[in-house]
């Protein structure tokens, strides 16, 4: 009996069920890729903006509080290191991803990332003072 009667993939390897037996079939390619900078990126992406929303959080919340001077400097620099922590977050997301893509051998993409790095650096130091 040569019918096929049904495939079988059992982890890496898949299998061809014939009429009784059972025979290995070609390794199958894996189809998932080492994710380890891709989650460095994630948790950096969702830890600034946890972050930054917590400290908007944190100062709305001070709103209930009584009047008074310490409260509003209170308000005010958590308010700033929000607004500070959700402009800081891509900038660190360009650090990070051009220095896993230097890793991994994709040096023209690490340079675009540094020459990018290198024009925030411009623009921030020719930047009005406040």
């Amino acid at each position: 009996m040569d019918q096929r009667v049904g495939e079988v993939s059992t982890g890496a390897v898949a299998a061809v069920v014939d009429a009784g037996e059972v025979q290995p079939a070609e390794e199958l390619i894996p189809r998932a890729r080492a994710l380890g900078g891709e989650r460095a990126l994630a948790v950096l992406l969702r830890a600034g903006g946890m972050l930054g929303g917590a400290c908007f959080v944190a100062s709305l919340s001070l709103r209930l509080l009584p009047e008074t001077q310490t409260v509003h400097v209170a308000m005010d620099l958590l308010q700033k290191g929000g607004a500070s922590f959700l402009i800081a977050t891509p900038v660190a997301r360009l650090g990070v991803a051009g220095a896993l893509l230097g890793l991994r051998g994709e040096y023209r993409y690490a340079a675009y990332a540094v020459i990018s790095l290198g024009l925030l650096a411009v623009a921030l130091g020719a930047g009005y003072v406040a």
